[in-house]
């Protein structure tokens, strides 16, 4: 055996040593092949800063350890023209000198029309590469200078770069899946870096021809450039790359609104705005809202889309929801539903006959029926009836409710105060389930609770109340729906659960002193049922020592006990009776976290003149008097007093996806006169989506003060 391990080693010294004289003879003398652009090459000749022996030998070390294709040289490009700042600086300042600006351009068009010759332009000193991590080799400083300093010159100068990238373009179609290799992927940094791409009068000849070839890369030359240059950008680059595409979709869609959802050029800025919406989940650059397309929103043809998203026919904004608002995504969704709505009823139809038991009726609707003072206690029973028949389809079925020894039928008002109580009920800090941040006003799983039954009925609450059409009255914090989606908590879900806590460990991150000193080891501290005691984050932590070195494994592990471990069983149990009823996807798929905390519990934002806008009189209309004296009380309300007037209404104080708007308010005459003021609530269902409210206001004769009548209503 020690002789086997022997004859490896040696094998593996050998292996190593024939790579590092590969490198250094490639470094020194190059690699035979003229005009090559390799990174680390002589034989490149861009690469005018040659390396002493010394320095080669150690680079060449360094590559060899690291042993990654990407620094063996590519194919023979045969080119040897190639640009840098200083060359272009002389060259302009000349072509001022001289008023001769032919030299200009002829550089231009010979570099920019190749791209062998624009990969190997702007490289990096060899000095500054770092084979420690995959270098493309090039200095972009130089680039963006270059191009400040073209874009100065004469507007013949200009045309000849945006003519030459023009060519460039349609010649790089033919090869474009073989640019796998990182030296050959430089053009396409040089061309994102292009601010002519920026300009609509290029839009169509330049910028959209580059979106197409980017997204007909093979993957992993994508990969390699969002590793080597996307996530790099610095935070305002990113943005303005981010608007940049957003404008350019705009532009482009205004041409041709009849035909947008085809094009291939905004079909490739969607698929780029992807890729950087991906890559901003990590790094957090900006706001997903700023994904958002007006334009695609304002003019898309949603039945187009949903049909084609649907089938999997053919490209769809639905398949990037990135792009939408959460108000076109929530008609989609409420397509979706009321498809799955009327299958699910129809299959309640048919079965019986399919089955031969005609006698047997199943009902189209969801029925809960329950008792007002065992509430809880019947509708676990409920959802465990119905989970026992096997058929999760059931809760996709419009829900009715029924109290017992209660007249009336269900149009939508019995079901939102079943929604309400028992949210009232769960969330009680007396049962346990949840304890209240006090500092964010949000609630937080606890994790010393054991009604497990329970959680899985919010889930499931949850759940039916989007496919209902019911905004729910709860305080999660943003975590839950990341968690829901599958994503992982970071520090900075920490700040909504445990504030001081998230900044001390931020605090701890930021530390430069030596963290050792500070006497923290990996350990949490707990309380349960008034006794306080410490846990391990991982073995042997009450002995290990927070370094410098370990401190970030401290925090993530801190973040993840406390996020995913403390509430283990209890968000198990929430999240398997929330995928009961939306296990399919579909919902996850479209809304982000944040957007699915809107559809949940409504939007802050409460615009009571959009109320107003949007408001059905019956009996009356806009300029009767007592509608003009209701709407003059209820815009000087308070903001707090307007959330109550809402939640009275509509068990929220919060607005749909979309705002008040979305509300159809009808106030209507009860039919006698009376010297007072009634304010009565009845839910019913309405066309689409939405839940209308009628408001039944008893008609007076004599002046009563409105806004009395009203708050002692």
């Amino acid at each position: 055996m020690d002789l086997e391990n022997s004859v490896q080693t040696n094998n593996k010294k050998e292996e190593i040593t024939s790579r590092v004289n590969l490198y250094f003879n490639q470094i020194m003398n190059g690699c035979g092949t003229e005009n090559c652009c390799g990174t680390f090459c002589n034989s490149n000749p861009a690469l005018h800063d040659k390396l002493l022996a010394n320095d080669a030998a150690q680079l060449a070390v360094a590559l060899a350890m690291k042993n990654d294709s990407a620094y063996r040289c590519p194919e023979s490009l045969g080119s040897s023209n190639f640009l840098n700042f200083p060359k272009v600086e002389a060259l302009i300042n000349e072509a001022n000198s001289t008023g001769d600006f032919a030299p200009v351009i002829e550089a231009i068009e010979q570099v920019f029309s190749n791209e062998e010759s624009l990969n190997t332009s702007f490289m990096k000193p060899l000095k500054e590469m770092n084979p420690s991590e995959k270098e493309i080799g090039i200095d972009l400083e130089q680039v963006r200078n270059t191009f400040d300093l073209l874009l100065q010159t004469p507007l013949d100068v200009q045309d000849a770069l945006a003519n030459s990238i023009e060519t460039l373009l349609r010649d790089m179609q033919w090869r474009i899946k073989s640019n796998t290799h990182i030296a050959t992927l430089r053009k396409f940094i040089i061309l994102f870096e292009n601010p002519q791409i920026e300009d609509p009068g290029y839009y169509r000849s330049l910028s959209g021809e580059l979106f197409v070839l980017f997204t007909d890369l093979p993957f992993l030359s994508i990969n390699n450039l969002n590793n080597l240059y996307f996530s790099k950008l610095p935070k305002d680059s990113f943005l303005f790359l981010v608007r940049s595409l957003q404008t350019f979709i705009a532009f482009t869609a205004f041409e041709d609104l009849d035909n947008f959802q085809t094009d291939p050029q905004i079909i490739a800025a969607t698929k780029i705005l992807d890729n950087l919406y991906n890559l901003n989940k990590s790094l957090k650059y900006v706001s997903y809202e700023e994904f958002y397309s007006d334009v695609i929103n304002e003019h898309i043809d949603l039945s187009l889309d949903y049909k084609r998203w649907n089938k999997r026919n053919g490209f769809s904004f639905c398949n990037f929801p990135f792009i939408l608002t959460p108000e076109i995504k929530s008609h989609v969704l409420r397509a979706k539903q009321k498809l799955q709505q009327e299958q699910a009823r129809r299959s309640a139809f048919l079965l019986p006959f399919l089955t031969g038991s005609p006698d047997i009726l199943i009902a189209p609707s969801l029925i809960f029926t329950v008792n007002r003072e065992r509430l809880l206690y019947d509708s676990i029973n409920m959802v465990q009836l119905h989970m026992s028949t096997g058929d999760l389809d059931t809760f996709k079925k419009p829900l009715r409710v029924k109290f017992e020894d209660e007249d009336g039928i269900d149009e939508g008002g019995v079901r939102k105060e079943w929604f309400q109580l028992l949210i009232i009920d769960l969330f009680n800090l007396d049962y346990g389930m949840f304890v209240e941040i006090k500092e964010t006003r949000s609630h937080w799983f606890n994790g010393q609770s054991m009604q497990v039954e329970e959680y899985e009925l919010l889930g499931i609450i949850m759940g039916l109340a989007i496919y209902n059409s019911v905004i729910l009255d709860l305080h999660f914090p943003t975590i839950v729906y990341k968690k829901l989606a599958g994503v992982e908590p970071d520090l900075e879900d920490l700040k909504d659960i445990n504030p001081a806590l998230q900044r001390g460990l931020q605090q701890l991150l930021d530390y430069e002193g030596d963290a050792s000193e500070l006497d923290v080891y990996f350990m949490v501290e707990e309380r349960s049922y008034g006794a306080q005691y410490g846990r391990e984050l991982i073995e042997g932590g009450e002995d290990i020592l927070v370094t410098n070195e370990n401190k970030e494994e401290y925090v993530d592990l801190y973040v993840k006990y406390l996020l995913v471990d403390s509430v283990k069983d209890q968000f198990k149990n929430f999240k398997k009776g929330f995928m009961t009823v939306c296990g399919d996807g579909i919902l996850l798929s479209l809304f982000s976290p944040e957007e699915l905390n809107l559809l949940v519990c409504g939007s802050p934002e409460l615009n009571f003149y959009d109320l107003e806008q949007g408001t059905i009189y019956d009996g009356y209309d806009e300029d009767h008097p007592t509608i003009k004296l209701f709407w003059e009380v209820v815009h000087e309300f308070t903001m707090e007093q307007k959330k109550k007037l809402l939640f009275f209404a509509t068990g929220s104080d919060r607005a749909p996806i979309g705002g008040l708007s979305k509300l159809r308010l009808v106030i209507a005459k009860s039919g006698g006169e009376v010297d007072r003021f009634v304010l009565n609530i009845v839910d019913f269902n309405r066309i689409g989506s939405l839940l209308p409210i009628l408001v039944i206001i008893t008609f007076f004769s004599q002046n009563i003060n409105l806004k009395n009548s009203y708050m002692i209503a």
